[in-house]
């Protein structure tokens, strides 16, 4: 195997580019569901193809290194702007009719929602006198900082009991955190249930497998209206640059690149990643990547493919236990999310932002990631980039006279400043050990 720690799930990222762009906002796009899930399956034997031969790879290796550092640091920023947001995070960061975004962290009463085609959308804007006033924006903002300290005091699992203290404090009845009011957390619901009812009902089965009958071989390989051609293109170039893009910058993060700009077992990662997409497609799932979440375990200090079986089998008992694991709230979930962006942005300094020819791209991929909500956007903004700024600088040179062999020939990498002598406690606990 790979032996790499990095899990495998539908990435947010692909998840909402599925959704929203493909087959559009609950249905509404051009392309059905089915035929979705048919060009994902398709795409996850291409790729699979594309890396037996060396060519995911090759293409792998032609990306700039300092766009490949900026994917990584681009990830954090996305990371964090997902924990910050209500979806997947604490409510801080919500939409403005002006703006695009703005400061959030209001309770559902003070929330405007935005409309899609007649439809009501999940996107809010908060009353101006009623920001900052969400009692789960702030347990989330005491769960950021508990991790924080916990991290500072190099207390393992800090992540862990940072999510787990948010969770219990919200599985609490009649409070206002609590995950089973409405006045709390409005969204959900079903069987002529409000959300928080039908979240309670649910909890309290601890055990339960759901059927898998609506998703699974729920495939249409129509290609008559040309539209399963359609998805698969769009697919094809953006899950190649999202995963390529993820793939590489976890292995950043987890120290594992070689000199040579690739890391071990690479190609089985590739192989895997490919594999994983068509067997997801079969079970009726966007498609499945190397996702951006693992970054919480490296954090942790995983470094091998324990990591993954570890994830693989948490997962499995998830499927018996989804009623317990689905209550974990968002704002539980969303400080992690953005303490391990932070920890994503300690390889930036490798950039060298003295040269405009890598810093400007650099800055490009990493300000679209979160902003597109795609890594593929962030990838594409900064190598067009790229291209441009440093080949427009190599005509002017040959114009001059001043021909260079290689126009797009980068300086070396950055040299990270030297740690400072550990001090204090700090120096103590070197000393002992």
């Amino acid at each position: 195997g790979a032996n790499l720690p990095f899990a495998l799930a539908p990435g947010m990222g692909l998840n909402a580019y599925f959704t929203y762009d493909v087959v559009g906002f609950r249905g509404t796009g051009k392309i059905a569901w089915k035929t979705a899930i048919a060009a994902v399956f398709i795409e996850g034997i291409i790729f699979f193809i594309l890396t037996i031969t060396g060519l995911r790879l090759r293409f792998a290796k032609m990306i700039p290194e300092c766009i490949k550092i900026a994917t990584t640091g681009g990830i954090g920023f996305f990371l964090a702007h997902l924990g910050l947001q209500t979806a997947e995070g604490i409510g801080l960061v919500v939409t403005d009719i002006a703006t695009g975004l703005t400061l959030g962290g209001c309770p559902p009463d003070a929330r405007e929602y935005a409309a899609y085609g007649g439809l009501t959308a999940d996107a809010y804007t908060c009353a101006i006198d009623k920001v900052m006033t969400s009692s789960t924006t702030w347990l989330g903002i005491v769960s950021t900082f508990l991790i924080a300290i916990l991290l500072k005091r190099n207390i393992r699992g800090a992540i862990i009991i940072g999510i787990a203290f948010a969770t219990f404090i919200s599985w609490f009845k009649n409070t206002k955190v609590s995950y089973w009011e409405d006045d709390v957390y409005p969204l959900g619901g079903g069987g002529g249930k409000n959300g928080g009812e039908y979240r309670w009902d649910y909890f309290k089965q601890v055990a339960k497998v759901e059927s898998m009958s609506m998703t699974a071989g729920q495939m249409d390989f129509d290609w008559g209206k040309g539209n399963l051609a359609l998805a698969l293109f769009t697919f094809l170039y953006v899950d190649l640059l999202d995963t390529t893009g993820t793939l590489f910058a976890m292995a950043k993060f987890a120290g594992l690149m070689k000199p040579d700009g690739d890391f071990e077992g690479s190609t089985r990662a590739f192989m895997v990643d490919a594999v994983s997409t068509s067997f997801g497609a079969l079970l009726g799932t966007s498609p499945v990547t190397t996702y951006i979440e693992s970054a919480p375990g490296i954090e942790e200090g995983g470094r091998t493919g324990l990591v993954a079986v570890t994830t693989g089998v948490l997962f499995y008992l998830s499927c018996f236990f989804a009623p317990l694991l689905a209550s974990v709230p968002p704002w539980a979930t969303g400080p992690a999310l953005v303490i391990v962006g932070a920890m994503m942005m300690r390889g930036l300094v490798e950039i060298r932002w003295s040269d405009y020819g890598q810093a400007i791209p650099s800055f490009i991929a990493i300000a679209l990631m979160p902003l597109t909500y795609s890594i593929a956007y962030g990838i594409i903004g900064g190598l067009f980039t790229y291209s441009v700024v440093n080949g427009a600088d190599w005509l002017i040179e040959v114009a001059l006279g001043n021909k260079s062999p290689n126009p797009f020939a980068e300086a070396p990498p950055a040299e990270p400043e030297a740690e400072e002598e550990p001090q204090g406690k700090e120096a103590e606990g070197a000393e002992e050990g």
